[in-house]
């Protein structure tokens, strides 16, 4: 199994996450951009979290699994007009 530490080390993906107001409209939006590659990269990101959550014999099974990121902390990840990206995946 894939670790998420490997996951986000390898450095052939690139994704920028943008927070627009949206002003005068219904509420903010967020984007996601990125290629195929960096897409299936995130997917195996969410599936590495869900993977740890849903194993009986990790921590994680009971507390869930939950990172964050500032726009400094992962040169592949680019956050655009917000200070901290956070990814919670909860048990069942």
């Amino acid at each position: 199994m894939t670790t998420i530490q490997q996951l986000m080390e390898k450095q052939d993906w690139s994704v920028t996450i943008e927070v627009d107001p949206n002003d005068g409209g219904d509420g903010t939006r967020v984007r996601f951009f990125g290629d195929t590659h960096s897409f299936r990269r995130i997917a195996a990101i969410f599936t590495a979290m869900a993977d740890m959550v849903d194993n009986p014999d990790h921590s994680a099974s009971e507390t869930g699994c939950h990172l964050a990121f500032n726009p400094d902390d992962l040169p592949q990840l680019q956050i655009k007009n917000a200070s901290i990206l956070t990814l919670n995946c909860l048990p069942t």
